[in-house]
C-alpha cells in the first residue's frame, strides 16, 4: 500500500497542501508546532477515517474555518483509489472511496497503516490497561470477529459488576450470576485463545527486528500472563478451567464487588536479556521495543493481508543513538515510510530512497529527493 497524493483543506493549521510522497521514504523535518504530526494525522485520517488522538473530530478544522477536506490517492493492491473525506462543524463527516459512500468500519478493510506516537512508550511504561489495548488494537484491526467478541465480553462484564454490587437486594442473584458467568466464559476463552495466537507471532517477528536493531546485543521476550486457565491452546479446557475458578472465587469477588478472573486482568510484560523493560531499560531501550513492535505489527499485517501497511513515524529518533535511526531506516524500507523528525543530522540517506519535506508553519516545502539505486 502506498499514498500517492495528498490534499487537505483546513486541516488543523494548513489552509490548502498538495502533496506527492515518494514511493519509500518520506521525512517530514521542521521545527516543533509548525505542523508535522499534524500531516502525519492526515495521512492516518484518510486511510482509517479518523484521527489517532482522543479529540472531539471538530478540533481538527482550523480554528476560524467551518469545514475540512482531505483527499488521498491511495495505491492498494494495485487499485488506485481515490479517498475523499468531509468534516464540517454542522453536518456529519463524510467518506468517500472512489465516489462511493462508505462507513469508517469499512476503512480497515481496504488500507493497512501501522503508527508509531511518542506517548505509546507509555504502553511500556504504564499500567497493563495499555499493554492489553495494543494487542486488541491489533487484533481488532485484522479481524473482525475479535472486536465483538471483545465488546460482548466487556459489556457482559459491566453487567455482572453491576449484580455483585448489590446481591442481598437482588432475590435472582443466583441465576443471574451464573448467566453472567457462562457469557463471561464463552467470549473470555475466545479472546485468551486470540491474545495468545497473535502475541506468539507478534514476539516471534519483534524478537527478529530488536535483535537487528540494537546489532544482537539485546534479546526481546515478551510474555503473557493470565489468571483464568492454565494453557491458551484448547477452547474446551479452558472454557472449563475459566468456570470452574469463577464458581471457586465467587466469594472473593462478592467482596470485592467486582470480577476479578478474566482476560481483563492480563498483562503483558516486555524483557531485554531477561530483564523488565518498564522497571530497569533506560529510554532508548524502551523506545527501541516499541519501534520492534511496529514493525511486528507491519510484518504481521502484511502476512495476513499480503498488502505492505505504511508506516507513519512521528518523532521516532527522539533517545534513539544515531547507530539504531539509521538501522530503523534501513529497516523499514521495504515498507512506504512517513517520518517526521526535528533534524537530519542523526540519519544517514545515502543509501536509501527519500524524499524530505520541510514543514513550516503549515507549509510543506519539497527538498531534494535520493534515489538510492544510484
Amino acid at each position: 500500500m502506498i499514498i500517492k497524493e495528498l490534499r487537505l483543506i483546513n486541516h488543523r493549521n494548513y489552509d490548502d497542501e498538495f502533496i506527492e510522497f515518494h514511493d519509500n521514504t518520506n521525512i517530514l523535518v521542521g521545527k516543533n508546532a509548525q505542523g508535522k504530526t499534524n500531516l502525519l494525522e492526515a495521512i492516518y485520517i484518510a486511510a482509517r477515517g479518523y484521527s489517532f488522538k482522543s479529540i472531539k473530530e471538530t478540533e481538527l478544522i482550523n480554528f476560524d474555518k467551518n469545514a475540512m477536506y482531505l483527499k488521498a490517492v491511495i495505491l492498494s493492491k494495485n487499485k488506485r483509489k481515490n479517498v475523499e473525506i468531509k468534516l464540517s462543524r454542522s453536518y456529519n463527516k463524510q467518506i468517500k472511496i472512489n465516489d462511493v459512500d462508505v462507513n469508517v468500519s469499512d476503512m480497515k478493510s481496504q488500507f493497512g497503516v501501522v503508527l508509531f506516537a511518542p506517548e505509546e512508550i507509555l504502553i511500556i511504561k504504564e499500567t497493563p490497561s495499555l499493554r492489553r489495548k495494543f494487542i486488541d488494537d491489533v487484533i481488532s484491526n485484522n479481524d473482525i470477529a475479535y472486536k465483538i467478541y471483545l465488546n460482548n465480553y466487556n459489556n457482559i462484564r459491566r453487567q455482572k459488576n453491576l449484580v455483585l454490587k448489590n446481591p442481598a437486594k437482588n432475590k435472582y442473584f443466583e441465576q443471574m450470576l451464573a448467566s453472567y458467568n457462562t457469557k463471561l466464559v464463552e467470549y473470555g476463552a475466545k479472546i485468551g485463545i486470540y491474545r495468545y495466537k497473535y502475541l506468539n507471532i507478534l514476539k516471534k517477528y519483534a524478537k527478529e527486528f530488536h535483535s537487528e536493531l540494537t546489532s544482537s546485543k539485546e534479546d526481546l521476550d515478551i510474555i503473557y500472563e493470565y489468571n483464568f486457565a492454565e494453557k491458551l491452546d484448547d477452547l474446551t479446557i479452558i472454557e472449563k478451567q475459566y468456570y470452574d475458578i469463577l464458581l471457586d472465587k465467587k466469594t472473593s469477588e462478592i467482596e470485592r464487588y467486582q470480577s476479578l478472573y478474566g482476560p481483563h486482568k492480563d498483562e503483558i510484560i516486555f524483557l531485554i536479556n531477561g530483564k523488565d523493560v518498564k522497571n530497569y531499560a533506560s529510554q532508548g531501550q524502551q523506545r527501541t521495543v516499541m519501534l520492534s513492535l511496529k514493525l511486528a505489527e507491519a510484518k504481521l499485517i502484511e502476512v495476513l493481508t499480503s498488502t505492505k501497511p505504511i508506516l507513519l513515524w512521528d518523532d521516532v529518533f527522539s533517545e534513539l543513538d544515531n547507530t539504531r535511526a539509521s538501522l530503523l531506516v534501513q529497516k523499514s524500507k521495504k515498507y512506504q515510510n512517513i517520518i517526521t523528525t526535528n533534524s537530519l543530522v542523526n540519519l544517514d540517506l545515502d543509501n536509501s530512497d527519500s524524499k524530505v519535506f520541510t514543514i513550516d508553519k503549515g507549509k510543506v516545502i519539497t527538498g531534494r529527493e535520493k534515489d538510492g539505486t544510484k
